[in-house]
């Protein structure tokens, strides 16, 4: 017999239920109501539960619904903050309408993205030099930081994401004065912890999720408090996001921050201590030069494993006076005769430095892979030190998955071959119940999947002129309105060269403009393509015609000259398994599932997805790739992508 809590359940989702009176076009779906029951059911009973529910499904509803009839405290952590979003402002507003009782909510994003008052009114005292670009910034921002409830960065339209400004006056873990700051009771953080204790749903993301996980798991403290149950949407990028937290990072912008926060500590003290002034110049110079050792290593990528280096070589010599000025500094702010809070702060802060540049000089612990990374930033291009977990899932097992109460995990995509085993095994989940639901979207009628008639192998040359005039090809067919998702730079930059002058529609490329303006462009811009990298695969919404096709260069294999993908590698040959089946194919089928998922939003949305790498049809690993999409119709012929838009 039906619970009660179950009978409320399915009331909400059928016919006529509150849900539909808040949708027009409402439409009961067996498999949302499914997923609503497991969900309660895995609430109610304590355990773990893995959940797939395909585009459509109606997933947050689905979660949400029993979650707030559940009477828990919950933290909801998503994978984006485009989603956390869309939960808080769009739909807990509409779930405050029709659920029986009243509940509370409270959004939280990282540190990062929240006013300092303390910071600000440093920094209206003494402001930063500024570039020319930033300048039009200091009037918006000063109206805002006046009037604004929440201190949250997104409510300033149009601040650069790397904006100096915004990095002089955010919160910042590093120089938190915490209870000691005079704006302690007026800051944003501390009404954020506030509410969040108060509140029966924590919506977080799982940047910040694994970032309160890892201080925890390091004794220093936390920021989430104490829940009943978690539920991780978009649950397949737990192992990326945690294997970041659980792992170290090291770059030039730290030592950067470090000595302008060292120095401000010093001018608000009035310090003549030149010594310390002198030496924070001299740690400028030495970072520069201690980070410059690590690029001796550097094969021709962007990407390489980092070589440990052996004391008393050149390049050992060379690193010990940049840590020796870390350990003076530490040492020099320790005794100031005259000190801030900040002060102690610094001394911290420089005593960790140290800790870190050792770690990476030294490599000892072979449960993590050393490797560099070259980003683009502010100035040019800037090294970045990893060390990321080889095995993330015993970090997880440990910290997270051995705690008592619910957790759900869900995702559109996480099965492979429609067995969830692959994500199992890279994160440790071992949830008692498992649940498939498919999308209730028309594919067979709705969706095709053009492979085009052989082209030259994607490791030659010969493959992207010919996959570029397959794509001039298609979008004169679909009249633009496409995503064309490319697995490097390269290819995109080159497909974008190429199509310029051979198609009327606009073109976007990835880089040329803020992600969110360049999406607001392409859905405006109806019959306009835009050409992008990874970043574009996941968590981009675009309903209707707007997108009506996604080409996919070429099948998203991790490289395996990657640092990480390579030492995962080899630990699973050292296994005797094979690196390439276990590894490479069953990433690249979740990834190339989210590059489908971007297509068809709706019911009424109709599209085409392309997929140019000869090899789905020629190796017998296709197979995998095309047992795991949608049971859309398959063709080679353009003719029948005409007739499919003409229809």
């Amino acid at each position: 017999m039906p619970s009660k809590t179950q009978n409320i359940i399915d009331t909400f989702f059928c016919k006529g239920g509150p849900l539909s009176k808040k949708f027009p076009s409402y439409e009961e779906r067996f498999s949302q109501i499914e997923m609503a029951r497991r969900v309660k059911e895995a609430l109610e009973g304590g355990y773990q539960v893995m959940i797939e529910a395909g585009t459509g499904t109606g997933k947050t509803f689905a979660y949400l619904i029993p979650a707030l009839l559940s009477g828990k405290k919950i933290v909801l952590s998503t994978g984006t903050k485009h989603l956390q979003d869309q939960i808080y402002f769009k739909d807990l507003p509409i779930l405050k309408e029709i659920m029986p009782k009243a509940f509370s909510a409270v959004l939280m994003k990282g540190k990062e993205n929240y006013l300092c008052k303390y910071r600000y009114a440093d920094f209206a005292v003494n402001p930063l030099l500024l570039n020319q670009d930033e300048m039009p910034y200091i009037d918006k921002i000063t109206g805002w930081a006046d009037q604004t409830e929440r201190g949250d960065r997104a409510e300033i339209a149009g601040l650069p994401e790397g904006s100096a400004i915004w990095k002089e006056i955010s919160v910042t873990g590093n120089q938190c004065h915490g209870k000691n700051c005079s704006y302690y009771d007026a800051c944003f953080m501390t009404r954020m912890k506030r509410e969040m204790e108060e509140a029966q749903l924590i919506i977080v993301n799982h940047h910040l999720f694994f970032a309160d996980l890892a201080l925890k798991e390091n004794s220093y403290g936390q920021v989430l408090p104490e829940y009943d149950a978690v539920i991780f949407d978009e649950a397949h990028l737990i192992e990326e996001i945690a294997s970041d937290y659980f792992g170290k990072a090291l770059a030039r912008f730290h030592f950067l921050e470090f000595i302008a926060d060292a120095k401000r500590e010093l001018k608000a003290l009035k310090s003549k201590e030149t010594q310390i002034w002198e030496n924070l110049d001299q740690l400028y110079k030495r970072s520069e030069a201690f980070f410059t050792l690590f690029v001796e290593s550097r094969s021709h990528e962007n990407r390489f494993r980092l070589n440990p280096f052996q004391p008393g070589s050149p390049a050992g010599e060379r690193a010990a006076s940049f840590l020796n000025t870390l350990q003076w500094l530490n040492a020099s702010f320790s005794t100031l005769p005259e000190k801030t809070e900040g002060c102690y702060k610094i001394a911290d802060r420089a005593a960790q430095l140290k800790t870190d540049g050792e770690f990476f000089l030294k490599q000892k612990d072979p449960s993590f892979i050393y490797w560099g990374e070259f980003r683009t930033g502010e100035g040019g291009m800037h090294l970045v030190l990893h060390a990321t977990p080889l095995q993330v899932s015993d970090y997880l097992q440990q910290s997270l998955f051995n705690q008592t109460g619910a957790m759900i995990f869900t995702s559109a995509t996480l099965t492979v071959d429609n067995r969830f085993e692959y994500v199992k095994k890279r994160t440790g989940m071992a949830p008692q119940e498992e649940y498939q639901f498919h999308s209730p979207f028309d594919y067979a009628s709705n969706g095709l999947i053009y492979l085009p008639p052989p082209l030259p192998d994607p490791s030659t040359d010969f493959f992207l002129k010919a996959a570029a005039e397959e794509i001039v090809q298609i979008l004169k067919l679909t009249s633009g309105r496409a995503f064309i998702l490319c697995t490097s730079h390269k290819n995109k930059d080159y497909f974008y060269g190429y199509c310029r002058d051979k198609v009327r529609f606009l073109l976007l490329k990835q880089g040329e403009g803020p992600k969110m303006e360049l999406l607001q462009t392409f859905k405006k811009e109806v019959s306009s393509v835009l050409f992008a990298t990874q970043s574009f695969w996941q968590g981009v919404d675009v309903q209707g015609e707007a997108l009506s096709c996604v080409i996919i260069d070429k099948l998203p294999f991790v490289s395996p000259s990657d640092p990480v993908a390579e030492a995962k590698m080899n630990e699973l040959k050292k296994q005797n398994l094979n690196s390439f089946l276990e590894y490479q194919v069953p990433s690249a089928i979740i990834l190339l599932k989210q590059g489908l998922g971007r297509l068809i939003r709706s019911s009424e949305d109709r599209g085409l997805l392309s997929i140019l790498d000869p090899r789905i049809r020629q190796k017998s690993y296709g197979k995998q790739f095309l047992a795991s999409l949608p049971p859309c119709r398959v063709t080679s012929n353009r003719q029948d992508i005409k007739e499919f838009f003409s229809s």
